[in-house]
């Protein structure tokens, strides 16, 4: 009786120790590749700290990450919200390979105006796809760079 009570004891032990060594950690977030395919990617960093939309920001379960092009004013907007902060960026007469001053910033709390480039590596109206770098500064506070995007844009997002 107690070489049975035994076994069941070691092997109860194996069997917990065993499903414990098993649970895959997350892997730490990067900033994502600049691709052009419609990933749904946006990354940067931010005073050198990782930004990256995250599940769960603004009440949604998968990141929240969306752009919205305006044909009437030929404006397009990129809005990415991490687990504390945002990034809402505004662009006019985006074009494709031409670097572009960023309109309108918001970061978190942060407003300001005509800083920063932008430089769209594809702007693709008929497969919706928008790709690109980024980077700015909020004087003194912040500095972003290496940012980096690559959104595919549903229709109903593009708006007259």
């Amino acid at each position: 009786m107690k070489t049975n009570l035994f076994k069941i004891t070691v092997v109860a032990i194996l069997l917990i120790v065993t499903a414990h060594s098993c649970k895959q950690e997350n892997p730490a977030p990067t900033l994502p590749p600049e691709t052009q395919e419609g990933k749904h990617t946006f990354g940067c960093y931010v005073n050198g700290r990782l930004f990256v939309p995250v599940p769960g920001a603004a009440g949604f379960g998968s990141p929240f990450l969306i752009s919205d092009y305006y044909l009437s004013t030929n404006s397009l907007t990129i809005i990415a919200y991490g687990r504390n902060e945002y990034f809402n960026l505004s662009i006019l007469n985006p074009e494709e390979n031409i670097k572009k001053e960023i309109e309108g910033i918001i970061y978190s709390s942060y407003r300001i105006q005509n800083t920063g480039e932008i430089i769209f590596t594809r702007f693709d109206l008929d497969n919706l796809i928008v790709s690109g770098t980024f980077s700015f500064e909020i004087k003194p506070y912040y500095s972003i760079t290496q940012g980096r995007f690559d959104i595919k844009m549903y229709n109903y997002n593009i708006r007259e």
